[in-house]
């Protein structure tokens, strides 16, 4: 098979953390063609969406390495190549969900080409990470959507502490702890509401179980799979790798895979493939469908290979 990968710079993945390198590496141990490509080397011309793609050599030592200079290396120059080329496409840009991205997603959401994406355009554009859990206030902590300083103050007074969020950034960017009677709220609920893209602001219900992490569980296809923890940092709140957290092994909880089950069936909707849902407790705080990351720290803890099982399923007729 023909496996495209968009994603960003190369130079910019750090391959011990990347999950887009771990597919590429399965992908090619599998002796599928792999090609890479980032969001600026696609145009539609004539009808067509075009790549311009270049296939590489994927060495597994790559995510071993601090850069992966010298593991993933071209086999030629860049083609100019038609979409349709690739059996599948993996659409791996990180967050924030921008104009850029949202523009990608309009051009290659095209009819006849549901199943060629993982995860497909239109899944991808539906579902904002944070927003689309709005969609489940039964499953979430008490949560205010708002532009309102007055609304988020009062929202705020209700409990001891609450995290303000932006709408369209990952990897804890922006995300911040505080409370109403904080002498910054005001300050901090205003640069959270001037972070760009512009959008408006979560304010959470703060849940005491996040000092001990969180957990993210891995579906494919709708099903919950596995689960990797993270604990935050000494001194942090949240809980991301990016941010210092440390994986851990975890088991999903009952009330977790009863919750990922229900999301799952919309996501399949959607042609959302593989996402993770990320919860604190038994709460879902989020649902990532642009680049879903942890693969490796899920293997390295538990030994679940979730590189190999999407190769699996797409092999399988994805």
């Amino acid at each position: 098979m023909q496996l495209a990968f968009v994603i960003d710079p190369l130079a910019s993945l750090k391959p011990k953390k990347d999950s887009s390198l771990a597919l590429m590496v399965e992908a090619a141990r599998r002796k599928h063609e792999v090609a890479i490509c980032e969001f600026s080397q696609i145009s539609f011309e004539k009808g067509a969406v075009l790549v311009d793609a270049t296939f590489v050599h994927v060495h597994p030592e790559v995510l071993e390495q601090a850069t992966p200079g010298g593991h993933v290396v071209p086999k030629g120059p860049k083609q100019r190549v038609n979409v349709e080329q690739f059996d599948r496409v993996f659409i791996r840009k990180d967050p924030p969900f921008d104009s850029h991205y949202l523009a990608l997603m309009y051009l290659l959401d095209r009819p006849g080409h549901h199943g060629r994406f993982i995860n497909s355009p239109q899944g991808i554009r539906e579902v904002n990470e944070k927003l689309f859990a709005t969609r489940y206030p039964a499953f979430t902590p008490e949560t205010l959507v708002t532009w309102s300083f007055d609304e988020a103050a009062a929202f705020a007074s209700q409990y001891e502490k609450v995290v303000l969020k932006p709408s369209y950034y990952g990897s804890g960017k922006g995300v911040s702890l505080t409370s109403h009677a904080d002498p910054q709220f005001n300050a901090t609920f205003s640069t959270t509401l001037a972070l760009e893209p512009l959008g408006p602001v979560l304010v959470q219900q703060y849940l005491p179980e996040g000092k001990a992490g969180d957990t993210r569980v891995m579906l494919l296809d709708g099903v919950p799979l596995a689960a990797v923890g993270r604990r935050p940092a000494p001194g942090e709140f949240r809980a991301n790798i990016a941010l210092g957290g440390e994986a851990v092994a975890v088991e999903i909880r009952p009330e977790q895979r009863r919750i990922a089950d229900e999301i799952g069936k919309d996501l399949v909707r959607l042609g959302i493939l593989f996402a993770g849902l990320d919860f604190i407790g038994d709460r879902l705080i989020e649902i990532n469908v642009t680049s879903p990351t942890l693969m490796q720290e899920l293997q390295r803890v538990s030994g679940f290979d979730m590189a190999a099982r999407i190769l699996d399923r797409i092999e399988a007729g994805h």
